[in-house]
């Protein structure tokens, strides 16, 4: 749908369909804390860069976000698993951001619920908001700005985005908005090629293979650390209660675990193998009580598993 992406996302997984070395070019969020325990994903400047660099940990400041990936992500996807050229997988998009495409009810819906933020920027505001006007349903929605951007992308490719003028501009007014990110940091920007994660779940005679985002996404982790730990736990339903209970308390322990020990693999000891494991995923399981909850702050001495070798 055209409301559904971006040119600056920061961090999405690129996965074409049919792989054949089932491996998965990752958008990560960049070079996370170099310490572990941490969530950290930032391509570009770290978290204690950024604190270096005077960032006043605001929840919506201009430019205060890692370097965008989608670019780069999409045109290596494009690039490696690809057919098409760049500029013709583009033209759909340049087509509705400068004719434009009608407004729904839902997305009318989501640009009220989001006008506060919205209109923090005279950008946004003019664009989304119509300067407070608001669209209707059925009222056409252009970008014309958008549209100059991807005909830039689409003829020179995703160094346009990190290195040409749309780099420029886009430091430019980050700048002007109190924003850190520079333009050495977009030029070092690189997306990854990771192995992807597997894992199969079985339930009531049906079994399902599990492909997912590796680290730096915690997703992936937690998902399949999760299925093995409900793997012969026969769930009723969300209108049973024993059922949510144990769905509840796994998820208790899988982001637990996730908070402790996922971070970048590239700065940080990761111990996949471990938390994705069979045996962990019995271990873990064996501490839930169909009684009662357990309070997440007494979680931490139940984990002790994961924090061994990765258990290769």
């Amino acid at each position: 749908m055209p409301r559904m992406g971006d040119v600056k996302r920061p961090g999405l997984p690129a996965q074409p369909r049919g792989l054949p070395d089932q491996r998965l070019i990752q958008v990560a969020l960049g070079r996370a804390l170099e310490e572990p325990g941490h969530l950290g994903q930032q391509v570009g400047p770290t978290t204690r860069e950024l604190a270096q660099r005077g960032h006043r940990g605001g929840l919506l400041v201009a430019g205060e976000l890692p370097p965008p990936g989608t670019v780069a992500g999409l045109e290596l996807a494009l690039k490696t698993y690809g057919s098409m050229k760049l500029a013709d997988v583009m033209a759909p998009a340049i087509r509705l951001a400068e004719s434009g495409y009608p407004v729904s009810a839902k997305l009318g819906k989501e640009f009220k619920e989001e006008q506060k933020h919205l209109q923090k920027f005279s950008v946004s505001s003019r664009i989304f908001l119509k300067n407070g006007e608001m669209y209707r349903p059925g009222e056409t929605l252009r970008q014309p700005e958008l549209a100059a951007t991807l005909k830039r992308i689409a003829k020179n490719g995703a160094a346009e985005f990190y290195r040409g003028e749309t780099a420029r501009m886009l430091v430019r007014e980050m700048a002007a908005l109190g924003g850190l990110i520079t333009m050495d940091d977009l030029a070092q920007y690189q997306p990854k090629v990771r192995e992807i994660l597997r894992a199969k779940y079985a339930l009531d005679g049906h079994t399902w293979e599990v492909l997912s985002a590796p680290p730096p996404s915690s997703g992936g982790v937690a998902m399949i650390e999760a299925l093995n730990m409900l793997k012969n736990v026969p769930l009723k339903g969300l209108d049973d209660l024993e059922s949510v209970h144990v769905v509840a308390e796994t998820m208790r322990r899988v982001f637990a675990d996730r908070a402790a020990y996922l971070a970048d693999p590239d700065f940080a000891k990761v111990p996949v193998d471990g938390l994705i494991s069979a045996c962990y995923a019995k271990e873990i399981a064996a501490t839930i009580d169909l009684r009662r909850a357990l309070r997440s702050a007494l979680l931490s001495p139940v984990m002790k598993f994961a924090s061994k070798e990765d258990h290769h």
